[in-house]
């Protein structure tokens, strides 16, 4: 159904973690989507994003958190010309895993994506999230540019260059990965 879409976020990652270079995979993101009410020239998209952030990354060489988290997001969305503006704001349960100082956190964040033809998408965004870390007053902000390209029907490939806007957001992200629709 257009309705409902379910995936499997399976990360591969490499960086630095307490002076050693790590990589393997990370903890894998359970998602699904629930269309609640289609555009039309009056109303925007709003549809509901829930995810199950699994606890199977190694946490000891800094691939995983070591507990699971679980998201509800509702996002907004509204075509205008060839621009596609979306909104965001969700919630997460953050696994605690033993330390006492985390919490529960909101995301937000706002995205364009502007179609260059049928197939090809230009988009960027701004998120950002209250810190897990409730000693912390700053939160963590972040930036992306990327594109999406419609190889068939079936496949969609995506690539992006996540940056931080701010100390707390990490430097820089590159991630790539194909969408298969069945």
């Amino acid at each position: 159904s257009k309705k409902i879409e379910i995936s499997a976020e399976i990360p591969y990652l490499f960086h630095q973690f307490q002076s050693n270079e790590n990589h393997g995979f990370g903890d894998i993101n359970i998602v699904g989507k629930f269309l609640i009410v289609d555009e039309n020239e009056t109303y925007p998209t709003f549809t509901l994003k829930g995810v199950i952030k699994t606890n199977s990354g190694n946490n000891e060489i800094g691939l995983g958190s070591g507990d699971m988290d679980y998201n509800l997001t509702g996002v907004v969305s509204k075509t205008i010309m060839d621009f596609a503006l979306h909104s965001m704001l969700g919630y997460s349960f953050i696994g605690r895993n033993g330390y006492k100082n985390i919490q529960n956190i909101y995301l937000y964040g706002v995205a364009v994506d502007y179609s260059l033809n049928e197939d090809f998408h230009i988009l960027t965004e701004i998120a950002g999230n209250i810190h897990p870390d409730r000693r912390v007053s700053v939160s963590p902000l972040s930036g992306l540019l990327g594109f999406t390209y419609k190889i068939s029907d079936k496949f969609i490939y995506d690539s992006a260059f996540k940056f931080g806007l701010n100390d707390l957001a990490p430097s820089w992200n590159i991630s790539s990965g194909v969408s298969m629709t069945f």
